[in-house]
């Protein structure tokens, strides 16, 4: 009998788990909706809101994606080969990103050719290319790191699958007129040792006659551990166009080279205010 109760209590776990599972609707602004996608058209899509009974209709240039309760994604304003779907988020980027607007997005960082994501790297070096780049703005508008990363998250856009999507995808869902996009390549070269010695006697008086004399020896050793390292910096308007796709490989050897590479970059880059 315990059996059959224990059966019967993961069943109706399982079916009212099933039951809480909805559509999301993602749309290009960063909102989200729950609920059921009732019908997709050419045009829009008919929606019921979660615990509610009346219909929506959203158009399909405001939404990037649908994942359906069932898991499956479908992707409506990415770019593609054919069909419309590229055509209205290109659009839709033009005429709703404010001109001049720039998001730069999480750096790849790559430490001795090992491709793992380092999440805190990737923002350390984002926010790094923010202040350089924002120090001289010029016409343009970078739009803040805390916020461009808050609406990847609402997009289910981790910082190692951002470059999955399309420059020109990308700009539609941050609302931007460009995008920059960033790879940090950093090998470990050895380790160089410096140091310095030194000496001095001492003496100390015993009587009138004899004295102690005695030597110490002084010194110190830093070990610093060198880096090669190389920036790849790419630029990505909302036609997906590569304006700007610029490697530089650092002169100096330091833990930190990437921020002046970074700044060689830009200085050679559209967005320097002297170009």
């Amino acid at each position: 009998m315990r059996t059959v109760l224990s059966l019967l209590t993961l069943f109706y776990s399982v079916l009212l788990f099933a039951q809480t599972k909805v559509d999301v609707v993602y749309m290009l602004n960063g909102t989200e909706h729950r609920g059921h996608v009732a019908k997709v058209t050419a045009t829009d899509i008919v929606f019921v809101h979660e615990e509610e009974t009346i219909e929506y209709s959203y158009p399909r240039a405001d939404i990037f994606k649908i994942v359906f309760a069932s898991g499956r994604q479908e992707l409506f304003n990415a770019q593609q080969a054919s069909g419309d779907t590229g055509a209205s988020m290109q659009a839709s980027s033009s005429t709703t990103a404010p001109p001049g607007s720039v998001a730069i997005l999480p750096f790849r960082f790559i430490a001795d050719a090992s491709p793992s994501p380092n999440e805190e790297l990737a923002r350390l070096i984002q926010d790094e290319c923010f202040r350089i780049f924002n120090s001289q703005p010029g016409g343009h508008t970078y739009q803040d790191p805390m916020k461009t990363n808050a609406i990847l998250a609402k997009h289910g856009i981790s910082i190692d699958q951002v470059r999955d999507h399309s420059g020109d995808e990308l700009s539609a869902i941050l609302g931007v007129e460009m995008v920059v996009m960033g790879v940090v390549a950093r090998n470990t070269k050895g380790a160089t040792t410096s140091g310095s010695s030194g000496g001095y006697t001492g003496v100390k008086e015993k009587s009138d006659t004899k004295t102690d004399i005695w030597n110490v020896n002084t010194g110190s050793s830093t070990t610093t551990v060198n880096y090669e390292t190389s920036i790849t910096l790419t630029l990505v308007d909302n036609t997906g166009q590569r304006v700007f796709d610029k490697e530089h490989k650092s002169f100096w050897s330091t833990s930190d080279a990437y921020k002046t590479t970074i700044t060689w970059l830009w200085k050679k880059s559209p967005l320097y205010p002297e170009h």
